[in-house]
């Protein structure tokens, strides 16, 4: 998307300057990378390129990351630069995007080394000591824990 082109038109519909220079710096950073999908789910973008701002002054601006794999409401930026889901309200689930994008790249690398990748039910979560497993720092997932 061209930014440029649609600063004016974003401008006169109300959309703060600010906002659009954070959509501008997404792009410029993120624009045009292709993402493949995460080994057992295919939501999220595609290909990086971002979308007009949504939102207001008083609830704070989301944009589209790029365009979806799939018909789902995800792929959104949030007001603070979070990765997360928006669909009836917000639930970030990276802090970052970078956050995000590590995530991706973190689960291919553990599945081409792991020996065994089992799913669990919610009870089976619950069971698992997590206090013997080091966190990724790097990743800063907001809905890990």
């Amino acid at each position: 998307m061209d930014i440029d082109r649609c600063r004016d038109r974003w401008l006169a519909s109300g959309i703060p300057a600010g906002e659009i220079d954070r959509v501008a710096d997404f792009g410029v950073r993120w624009g045009g990378l292709a993402l493949p999908p995460a080994p057992h789910y295919d939501g999220g973008p595609c290909v990086l390129c971002p979308d007009t701002p949504e939102g207001s002054p008083a609830d704070g601006w989301w944009f589209e990351a790029g365009i979806q794999r799939t018909a789902v409401p995800y792929s959104f930026i949030g007001p603070g630069g979070e990765f997360g889901v928006y669909g009836s309200r917000w639930v970030p689930l990276h802090a970052t995007v970078e956050g995000w994008v590590e995530s991706v790249a973190l689960t291919y690398h553990a599945s081409s080394y792991a020996k065994k990748i089992v799913k669990v039910t919610a009870d089976e979560v619950e069971a698992i000591r997590l206090e013997e497993h080091e966190p990724v720092l790097e990743v800063a997932g907001l809905a890990d824990s």
